[in-house]
């Protein structure tokens, strides 16, 4: 179940309305998951500095219960990601980069108040 924070100092009106879903389907297809566990956010107009300019820039971050300790799976699933921000929101690849982070289903709650490890077996 990825969970995809994209921040960008872009304003909202640079993101494209069908922007959101299509990056869902994206990872989807990169991560091989089903559209249904995806689950994507934008913060937009975020102050950004990197690299030394505050130029239009993003930071993804992904998070999945799958361990990320295979180097050539991430280098595919950062490429993917990175390779459709930079044409989804016209950012330069050097103005972009991924954060890949594990996540624990015992950190995660759903709606009826149960943990997702409950769900799983």
């Amino acid at each position: 179940m990825p969970l995809i924070f994209i921040t960008t100092n872009l304003s909202k009106d640079k993101v494209p309305d069908n922007f959101i879903s299509e990056f869902a389907e994206e990872v989807a297809h990169i991560m091989k998951k089903p559209i249904q566990v995806v689950t994507v956010a934008i913060r937009t107009d975020v102050q950004m500095f990197r690299f030394g300019s505050t130029d239009p820039a993003a930071v993804v971050m992904v998070r999945d219960l799958q361990p990320f300790d295979n180097p050539e799976r991430n280098k595919k699933t950062s490429s993917g990601i990175i390779n459709f921000v930079v044409e989804g929101l016209k950012l330069s690849p050097n103005r972009i980069n991924t954060v890949m982070l594990p996540e624990d289903a015992n950190c995660i709650g759903l709606g009826d108040g149960s943990l997702l490890s409950e769900k799983q077996h």
